[in-house]
């Protein structure tokens, strides 16, 4: 997560912050497949999963 998304005021800018992130590592994901890097589609995968962990985790009642 980006500070932006730690310093979004709660609700709508928050939930705007977190999708941006999920699909902007979505894309990312699909570009490293396409190239064949699946190190790096690895890691983002991973990472995307982090990030949704922290969300749900810290903003989710």
């Amino acid at each position: 997560m980006t500070a932006k998304t730690y310093h979004a005021p709660a609700g709508s800018a928050l939930a705007a912050r977190y999708s941006d992130a999920k699909e902007f590592l979505h894309d990312a994901i699909a570009l490293a497949h396409r190239l064949g890097e699946v190190a790096t589609a690895e890691r983002l995968s991973q990472r995307l999963a982090e990030i949704n962990a922290v969300y749900r985790s810290q903003f989710v009642n």
